[in-house]
């Protein structure tokens, strides 16, 4: 699975335009952030389509949010006021993934990113991969 990984994450046929792979933003020689003084990225068909969130580096990752279950967001919000939100999430600065697929498959068919419009034309792509 790892080395399935490390070939998706190279490759750049996975995009609309050819030219974009998760590389792209995430350059290993660069902390697995972006390659460049940008913190957007260009992407979308063209390439011409400027991302509307700044490139995280990779590694954090691995000192993710911790996701909170119901149970724990309920007894925070508890001892919280109304104007107070309880912390979510994992994956992205924000948390918005609660799995590692869905923060992956985000920028694969984000109109701004790698810009794919069909899951299955993504997977078709996958089998034609060498």
């Amino acid at each position: 699975a790892a080395a399935l990984g490390k070939l998706m994450f190279f490759d750049a046929s996975l995009s609309a335009s050819g030219k974009m792979s998760c590389a792209s933003c995430h350059s290993p020689s660069h902390a697995y952030g972006p390659p460049n003084g940008l913190a957007a990225q260009f992407g979308g068909p063209d390439m011409h389509r400027q991302g509307t969130r700044a490139v995280p580096s990779l590694r954090y990752v691995l000192n993710r949010t911790p996701m909170w279950s119901h149970a724990q967001a309920a007894s925070l919000s508890e001892r919280l006021s109304e104007t107070d939100n309880a912390p979510v999430g994992g994956f992205c600065w924000d948390g918005r993934f609660n799995q590692l697929h869905d923060q992956a498959s985000f920028p694969l068919f984000n109109p701004d990113e790698m810009a794919n419009r069909d899951p299955a034309a993504v997977l078709a792509k996958l089998e034609r991969a060498p």
